[in-house]
Protein backbone atom coordinates (compact mmCIF):
# COMPACT_ATOMS: atom_id res chain seq x y z
CA UNK A 1 0.00 0.00 0.00
CA UNK A 2 1.41 3.41 -0.96
CA UNK A 3 1.06 6.41 1.34
CA UNK A 4 1.00 9.88 -0.20
CA UNK A 5 2.44 12.58 2.03
CA UNK A 6 2.27 16.33 1.71
CA UNK A 7 5.67 17.99 1.48
CA UNK A 8 5.30 19.49 4.96
CA UNK A 9 4.55 16.04 6.42
CA UNK A 10 7.56 14.51 4.68
CA UNK A 11 9.87 17.25 5.99
CA UNK A 12 8.63 16.66 9.54
CA UNK A 13 9.17 12.91 9.29
CA UNK A 14 12.62 13.29 7.75
CA UNK A 15 13.71 15.77 10.42
CA UNK A 16 12.50 13.35 13.10
CA UNK A 17 14.65 10.63 11.47
CA UNK A 18 11.63 8.44 10.72
CA UNK A 19 12.27 5.81 8.07
CA UNK A 20 9.37 5.06 5.74
CA UNK A 21 9.18 1.49 4.50
CA UNK A 22 6.74 -0.48 2.39
CA UNK A 23 5.61 -3.94 3.36
CA UNK A 24 7.68 -6.27 1.18
CA UNK A 25 7.50 -10.05 1.08
CA UNK A 26 11.06 -11.20 1.82
CA UNK A 27 10.26 -14.88 2.29
CA UNK A 28 12.41 -17.14 0.15
CA UNK A 29 15.42 -14.84 0.16
CA UNK A 30 18.49 -15.40 2.32
CA UNK A 31 21.50 -13.43 3.52
CA UNK A 32 23.34 -13.91 0.21
CA UNK A 33 20.64 -11.99 -1.64
CA UNK A 34 20.72 -9.07 0.77
CA UNK A 35 24.52 -8.91 0.79
CA UNK A 36 24.44 -8.70 -3.01
CA UNK A 37 21.96 -5.80 -2.81
CA UNK A 38 24.15 -3.99 -0.30
CA UNK A 39 27.36 -4.16 -2.34
CA UNK A 40 25.49 -3.31 -5.54
CA UNK A 41 24.77 0.13 -4.08
CA UNK A 42 27.64 0.50 -1.62
CA UNK A 43 30.47 0.28 -4.17
CA UNK A 44 28.83 2.87 -6.44
CA UNK A 45 28.21 5.15 -3.47
CA UNK A 46 31.87 4.98 -2.43
CA UNK A 47 33.00 5.85 -5.97
CA UNK A 48 30.59 8.78 -6.17
CA UNK A 49 31.56 10.15 -2.76
CA UNK A 50 35.29 9.36 -2.64
CA UNK A 51 36.40 8.69 -6.20
CA UNK A 52 37.01 5.68 -8.44
CA UNK A 53 40.40 4.92 -6.91
CA UNK A 54 39.01 4.59 -3.38
CA UNK A 55 36.15 2.54 -4.76
CA UNK A 56 38.66 -0.15 -5.74
CA UNK A 57 39.87 -0.66 -2.17
CA UNK A 58 39.13 -4.00 -0.42
CA UNK A 59 35.51 -4.32 0.63
CA UNK A 60 36.44 -5.04 4.25
CA UNK A 61 38.26 -1.70 4.53
CA UNK A 62 35.48 0.25 2.86
CA UNK A 63 32.79 -1.29 5.05
CA UNK A 64 34.69 -0.52 8.26
CA UNK A 65 35.28 3.06 7.16
CA UNK A 66 32.09 4.05 5.36
CA UNK A 67 29.23 1.75 6.39
CA UNK A 68 27.61 4.22 8.79
CA UNK A 69 27.94 7.13 6.35
CA UNK A 70 26.40 5.03 3.58
CA UNK A 71 23.43 4.06 5.74
CA UNK A 72 22.82 7.66 6.78
CA UNK A 73 22.96 8.80 3.16
CA UNK A 74 20.54 6.08 2.06
CA UNK A 75 18.15 6.83 4.91
CA UNK A 76 18.33 3.34 6.37
CA UNK A 77 18.99 2.16 9.88
CA UNK A 78 20.36 -1.40 10.14
CA UNK A 79 20.67 -3.04 13.53
CA UNK A 80 23.45 -1.48 15.60
CA UNK A 81 24.65 -4.77 17.05
CA UNK A 82 26.05 -8.06 15.79
CA UNK A 83 28.81 -8.87 13.35
CA UNK A 84 29.76 -6.77 10.35
CA UNK A 85 28.19 -9.43 8.12
CA UNK A 86 24.92 -9.06 10.03
CA UNK A 87 24.96 -5.29 9.55
CA UNK A 88 25.61 -5.69 5.81
CA UNK A 89 22.69 -8.12 5.47
CA UNK A 90 20.42 -5.80 7.45
CA UNK A 91 21.45 -2.81 5.34
CA UNK A 92 20.68 -4.73 2.13
CA UNK A 93 17.32 -5.75 3.54
CA UNK A 94 16.49 -2.16 4.45
CA UNK A 95 17.33 -1.00 0.93
CA UNK A 96 14.69 -3.43 -0.34
CA UNK A 97 12.14 -2.36 2.27
CA UNK A 98 12.39 1.35 1.42
CA UNK A 99 11.91 0.54 -2.26
CA UNK A 100 15.44 1.39 -3.34
CA UNK A 101 15.87 -2.06 -4.83
CA UNK A 102 13.48 -4.73 -6.10
CA UNK A 103 14.65 -8.29 -5.67
CA UNK A 104 14.50 -10.58 -8.68
CA UNK A 105 11.93 -13.37 -8.39
CA UNK A 106 10.64 -16.28 -10.46
CA UNK A 107 7.59 -16.60 -8.18
CA UNK A 108 4.34 -16.93 -10.12
CA UNK A 109 1.81 -14.11 -9.86
CA UNK A 110 -1.02 -16.65 -9.82
CA UNK A 111 -1.67 -19.03 -6.98
CA UNK A 112 -0.86 -22.70 -7.45
CA UNK A 113 -4.41 -23.74 -6.55
CA UNK A 114 -5.87 -21.50 -9.26
CA UNK A 115 -3.36 -22.53 -11.94
CA UNK A 116 -3.74 -26.26 -11.35
CA UNK A 117 -7.39 -26.55 -10.32
CA UNK A 118 -8.21 -29.28 -12.89
CA UNK A 119 -5.31 -31.52 -11.90
CA UNK A 120 -6.08 -31.08 -8.19
CA UNK A 121 -9.75 -31.92 -8.81
CA UNK A 122 -8.64 -35.19 -10.42
CA UNK A 123 -6.52 -36.00 -7.37
CA UNK A 124 -9.29 -35.32 -4.87
CA UNK A 125 -11.88 -37.30 -6.80
CA UNK A 126 -9.68 -40.36 -6.35
CA UNK A 127 -8.89 -39.67 -2.71
CA UNK A 128 -10.92 -41.83 -0.32
CA UNK A 129 -11.05 -40.44 3.21
CA UNK A 130 -12.51 -42.06 6.34
CA UNK A 131 -15.22 -40.21 8.24
CA UNK A 132 -12.79 -38.88 10.85
CA UNK A 133 -10.66 -36.98 8.30
CA UNK A 134 -11.07 -33.93 6.06
CA UNK A 135 -8.44 -32.02 4.09
CA UNK A 136 -7.97 -28.41 3.01
CA UNK A 137 -5.49 -26.00 1.40
CA UNK A 138 -4.17 -22.61 2.40
CA UNK A 139 -2.02 -20.52 0.08
CA UNK A 140 -1.36 -17.05 1.48
CA UNK A 141 1.32 -16.31 -1.12
CA UNK A 142 1.55 -17.81 -4.64
CA UNK A 143 3.27 -21.19 -4.61
CA UNK A 144 3.57 -21.29 -0.81
CA UNK A 145 1.13 -24.13 -0.21
CA UNK A 146 -0.01 -25.63 3.09
CA UNK A 147 -1.98 -28.90 2.97
CA UNK A 148 -3.88 -29.58 6.19
CA UNK A 149 -5.33 -32.91 7.29
CA UNK A 150 -8.05 -32.34 9.89
CA UNK A 151 -8.57 -35.21 12.33
CA UNK A 152 -11.80 -35.49 14.32
CA UNK A 153 -10.59 -37.38 17.39
CA UNK A 154 -14.09 -38.05 18.68
CA UNK A 155 -14.75 -40.07 15.54
CA UNK A 156 -11.21 -41.48 15.38
CA UNK A 157 -11.40 -43.27 18.75
CA UNK A 158 -14.53 -45.15 17.58
CA UNK A 159 -13.28 -45.97 14.09
CA UNK A 160 -12.32 -49.56 13.21
CA UNK A 161 -10.69 -50.98 10.11
CA UNK A 162 -7.10 -49.78 9.82
CA UNK A 163 -4.01 -51.62 10.96
CA UNK A 164 -1.86 -48.49 11.27
CA UNK A 165 -3.74 -45.25 11.85
CA UNK A 166 -0.57 -43.14 11.83
CA UNK A 167 0.15 -44.20 8.26
CA UNK A 168 -3.46 -43.59 7.19
CA UNK A 169 -3.54 -40.07 8.65
CA UNK A 170 -0.30 -39.15 6.91
CA UNK A 171 -1.42 -40.77 3.64
CA UNK A 172 -3.30 -37.81 2.02
CA UNK A 173 -0.33 -35.47 2.38
CA UNK A 174 2.09 -38.13 1.14
CA UNK A 175 -0.10 -39.01 -1.85
CA UNK A 176 -0.56 -35.36 -2.82
CA UNK A 177 3.17 -34.73 -2.63
CA UNK A 178 3.79 -37.69 -4.96
CA UNK A 179 1.01 -36.59 -7.32
CA UNK A 180 2.35 -33.03 -7.62
CA UNK A 181 5.91 -34.21 -8.20
CA UNK A 182 5.45 -37.37 -10.28
CA UNK A 183 2.23 -36.71 -12.21
CA UNK A 184 2.13 -32.92 -12.49
CA UNK A 185 5.93 -32.69 -12.83
CA UNK A 186 6.30 -29.77 -10.45
CA UNK A 187 9.50 -29.34 -8.47
CA UNK A 188 9.45 -28.61 -4.74
CA UNK A 189 11.60 -25.89 -3.27
CA UNK A 190 11.77 -22.10 -3.10
CA UNK A 191 8.93 -20.11 -4.76
CA UNK A 192 11.40 -17.32 -5.50
CA UNK A 193 13.21 -19.84 -7.73
CA UNK A 194 9.94 -20.79 -9.47
CA UNK A 195 9.39 -23.90 -7.33
CA UNK A 196 6.56 -24.96 -5.03
CA UNK A 197 6.93 -24.64 -1.27
CA UNK A 198 4.81 -27.52 0.06
CA UNK A 199 4.10 -28.22 3.72
CA UNK A 200 1.57 -30.67 5.14
CA UNK A 201 0.16 -30.54 8.65
CA UNK A 202 -2.14 -32.59 10.84
CA UNK A 203 -4.64 -30.58 12.86
CA UNK A 204 -7.22 -31.43 15.48
CA UNK A 205 -10.77 -30.78 14.33
CA UNK A 206 -14.24 -31.28 15.76
CA UNK A 207 -15.90 -30.22 18.99
CA UNK A 208 -13.20 -30.22 21.69
CA UNK A 209 -15.73 -29.61 24.46
CA UNK A 210 -17.76 -32.64 23.39
CA UNK A 211 -14.59 -34.76 23.20
CA UNK A 212 -13.52 -33.69 26.69
CA UNK A 213 -16.95 -34.53 28.04
CA UNK A 214 -16.86 -37.98 26.44
CA UNK A 215 -13.37 -38.70 27.79
CA UNK A 216 -14.44 -37.68 31.30
CA UNK A 217 -17.21 -40.27 31.10
CA UNK A 218 -14.72 -42.88 29.87
CA UNK A 219 -12.30 -42.15 32.72
CA UNK A 220 -15.12 -42.36 35.25
CA UNK A 221 -16.07 -45.78 33.91
CA UNK A 222 -12.46 -46.99 33.85
CA UNK A 223 -11.89 -46.08 37.48
CA UNK A 224 -14.79 -48.17 38.78
CA UNK A 225 -13.48 -51.02 40.91
CA UNK A 226 -9.95 -49.57 41.08
CA UNK A 227 -10.53 -46.57 43.33
CA UNK A 228 -8.00 -47.86 45.85
CA UNK A 229 -5.21 -48.04 43.28
CA UNK A 230 -5.95 -45.24 40.82
CA UNK A 231 -5.65 -41.60 41.85
CA UNK A 232 -6.41 -40.13 38.42
CA UNK A 233 -5.73 -40.02 34.68
CA UNK A 234 -3.81 -37.87 32.24
CA UNK A 235 -5.07 -37.49 28.69
CA UNK A 236 -2.51 -37.01 25.90
CA UNK A 237 -3.57 -36.32 22.32
CA UNK A 238 -1.10 -37.74 19.79
CA UNK A 239 -1.13 -37.59 15.99
CA UNK A 240 -3.06 -40.82 15.44
CA UNK A 241 -4.53 -41.71 18.83
CA UNK A 242 -5.54 -40.49 22.27
CA UNK A 243 -3.65 -41.89 25.21
CA UNK A 244 -5.27 -42.16 28.65
CA UNK A 245 -2.39 -42.48 31.06
CA UNK A 246 -3.30 -44.09 34.37
CA UNK A 247 -1.90 -42.39 37.48
CA UNK A 248 -1.53 -45.02 40.20
CA UNK A 249 -1.18 -44.53 43.90
CA UNK A 250 2.35 -44.60 45.24
CA UNK A 251 2.29 -48.12 46.71
CA UNK A 252 0.59 -49.96 43.85
CA UNK A 253 2.91 -52.75 42.64
CA UNK A 254 3.96 -53.35 39.05
CA UNK A 255 2.06 -56.62 38.65
CA UNK A 256 -1.12 -54.94 39.91
CA UNK A 257 -0.58 -52.04 37.51
CA UNK A 258 -0.32 -54.49 34.60
CA UNK A 259 -3.55 -56.24 35.60
CA UNK A 260 -5.42 -52.94 35.95
CA UNK A 261 -4.15 -51.72 32.58
CA UNK A 262 -5.24 -54.92 30.86
CA UNK A 263 -8.66 -54.73 32.49
CA UNK A 264 -9.09 -51.12 31.39
CA UNK A 265 -8.06 -51.96 27.83
CA UNK A 266 -10.74 -54.67 27.72
CA UNK A 267 -13.29 -52.23 29.09
CA UNK A 268 -12.47 -49.71 26.35
CA UNK A 269 -13.24 -52.40 23.75
CA UNK A 270 -16.50 -53.27 25.51
CA UNK A 271 -17.49 -49.61 25.34
CA UNK A 272 -17.10 -49.69 21.55
CA UNK A 273 -13.79 -47.87 21.23
CA UNK A 274 -10.79 -48.94 19.18
CA UNK A 275 -7.86 -49.79 21.49
CA UNK A 276 -5.45 -48.66 18.76
CA UNK A 277 -6.84 -45.13 18.78
CA UNK A 278 -7.92 -44.89 22.43
CA UNK A 279 -4.98 -46.34 24.27
CA UNK A 280 -4.48 -47.11 27.94
CA UNK A 281 -1.06 -47.09 29.56
CA UNK A 282 0.88 -45.96 32.62
CA UNK A 283 4.38 -44.68 33.38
Amino acid sequence: MKIILKESQYVKLKSANVILTEEVNLSGYDSTDFMEVFFMYFRNWVKEKHGDEVGKYPASLLVRKYLDDFCNDMGIRPYGYGTTERKIVDAGKELVKIGKHQLASLRSDRKFIEQHKRALDVFFKGLKLPDFMTVEFTEDEPYDLDFITNVNYQKLIKHHGYENYGVEIEMPGRKLRQFINNVMGIEFGNPVAGQLQFSDYIRSAGDDAALDKELRAVKKELKKGFEGDVRGFKVEKEKSYILIRVLFNRYTGWSKKDRVRESMRNKVVEMGYNPKTLRIDYN
